[in-house]
């Protein structure tokens, strides 16, 4: 069941590589799949980030190492297990922001 909606606008989808995005639009959300490890995806991409905006990284098994190693300035606020049917692997999204 839908218990709200909220209007936002149309999603912006790129593919190609976070060093070529200088001096672009700044992304309530940033995703990253199969990118690099959590500190590589943060600080990488933290210039496109807005303020109080978040970072979601799909991630295989939950990398605790990697979200202990975050660099200073940066958190993490969420893990969310994913199923995948037919899958047997795990998945997780691990959400992050500025603190």
């Amino acid at each position: 069941h839908v218990t709200g909606v909220q209007t936002c606008a149309l999603p912006i989808f790129a593919c190609s590589r976070v060093e070529d995005w200088r001096d672009k639009p700044r992304f309530d959300v940033i995703v990253s799949r199969a990118f690099a490890e959590l500190a590589v995806f943060v600080s990488s991409s933290a210039h496109l980030l807005k303020p109080g905006g978040s970072f979601i990284a799909m991630k295989g098994v939950l990398p605790q190492d990697e979200m202990d190693a975050l660099p200073a300035g940066f958190r993490v606020t969420g893990v969310q297990r994913v199923p995948v049917p037919g899958l047997e692997a795990e998945r997780h999204l691990i959400f992050m922001e500025r603190q």
